[in-house]
């Protein structure tokens, strides 16, 4: 397979990413250029937030599109204040069927990439000194819950 990788943030992700993708399937090879692209590789490119994403969503559509090189879009952005399903249909009703040449998947990081890091225990703080994030694990413990089942952020 052969992957175009849209990720949401411009530092964040850019690094976890790589890193997953190589726990996942160690053969599959970050590739730097299109030009490079060949089998079990990967393009990874940043959207440079909301809403910026969506014309690097265009321009990863293009170039798919265009190249011939890719079997498979991958968009990774945050469901923010969204729930998980109304991002989701955003996205692919955004991409459409722009694509021609390759599957589309979106992966939603519910609320953020950053809420996937409060499930890593080794660096959660039982007992924080900050007022706000104490009251924030009040509406919801990601030590206790899935981050990833957060609920919208009451108002």
């Amino acid at each position: 397979m052969r992957y175009y990788i849209v990720v949401e943030g411009k530092s964040g992700e850019s690094k976890v990413y790589p890193k997953w993708i190589s726990y996942v399937n160690e053969a599959l090879v970050q590739k730097f250029s299109i030009d490079d692209i060949d089998e079990n590789s990967y393009f990874l490119v940043s959207g440079n937030g909301f809403p910026q994403y969506y014309k690097i969503i265009d321009n990863a559509i293009y170039d798919i599109n265009t190249s011939g090189k890719f079997d498979c879009l991958v968009v990774a952005v945050d469901s923010e204040d969204n729930t998980y399903s109304v991002k989701h249909s955003d996205i692919q009703s955004y991409v459409g069927n722009k694509l021609t040449s390759a599957k589309l998947k979106i992966i939603i990081q519910h609320s953020c990439l950053e809420t996937w890091a409060l499930g890593n225990r080794v660096v959660y703080r039982r007992h924080p000194k900050d007022e706000m994030l104490r009251e924030f694990m009040k509406i919801y413990n990601v030590r206790i819950d899935d981050p990833e089942l957060l609920p919208e952020y009451p108002k």
